[in-house]
């Protein structure tokens, strides 16, 4: 099963963090046939671009219908305390 090169940049993103370790060290365990592929791809210069901004409308509503939804239940919790507080 092959590995996409964006999992495998996090992976190898995750050895040697400089907060954490002084260096570190990545290993690909490939047949010969795959090993060119995987270098090509680890040592080719080409930007990664995020597809974030296409869907950043979609993203915002998701949050806000959320938000939307936590405020409701601490209102109504809210509404709950009051109620139980004015019994006591």
């Amino acid at each position: 099963m092959d590995i996409g090169i964006l999992d495998v940049l996090q992976i190898f993103g995750r050895a040697g963090r400089p907060q954490f370790d002084k260096q570190g060290e990545g290993i690909i365990i490939t047949s010969h046939d795959k090993l060119n592929h995987y270098l090509s791809l680890l040592t080719r210069q080409s930007p990664i671009e995020s597809q974030f901004i296409s869907s950043l409308t979609d993203s915002l509503n998701a949050e806000v219908r959320y938000l939307g939804k936590v405020i409701y239940k601490l209102r109504k919790l809210d509404i709950q305390f009051y109620t139980v507080i004015a019994y006591l």
